[in-house]
């Protein structure tokens, strides 16, 4: 992630500027020194923003330990939900349709799952009850439905 310094780009920015002013003085009054706000630009993701705060004691001498500053981050992480297509309803469904299987359909009304129909007659000119057993129609059924969608395009 590029950070940019940015001349109040964002109306949003200034607002915000004033807020984390406002929160240092009340939490360590005078004894605050900012450091550059970065804000991201355009180019960059705006997923997060950060706000370092550094606080020094001015009177303490040249030789200070490191436990004399300390550092605050703010992070801003965003609100928009993630997609997770595989939770979805509909996609559930659509899945459980395309196997085959009895599912409820978006109005609510239960649908019986895919199965083989009864076999031609005698007067079938191709003669399909003789080629194919009802075992072998059933078993043909199930691996068509157990293929994924380019699966089955190619096989039909």
């Amino acid at each position: 992630m590029s950070w940019t310094k940015c001349k109040e780009q964002y109306n949003r920015s200034t607002a915000r500027k004033e807020t984390v002013d406002r929160v240092k003085k009340k939490l360590f009054g005078n004894l605050t020194t900012a450091v550059e706000n970065y804000i991201v630009c355009q180019g960059a993701s705006e997923l997060e923003l950060e706000t370092s705060v550094i606080v020094i004691d001015n009177n303490a001498d040249s030789t200070t330990d490191a436990t004399d500053v300390v550092e605050i981050v703010e992070q801003k992480i965003s609100r928009k939900r993630k997609r997770c297509p595989g939770k979805w309803q509909k996609i559930a469904r659509k899945n459980i349709r395309e196997a085959g299987e009895e599912y409820v359909n978006i109005k609510g009304k239960n649908c019986p799952g895919k199965r083989v129909q009864a076999g031609c007659d005698q007067k079938c000119p191709y003669n399909c009850s003789a080629n194919f057993s009802e075992q072998e129609r059933e078993d043909l059924k199930t691996a068509f439905y157990s293929l994924n969608d380019a699966q089955k395009n190619k096989y039909i």
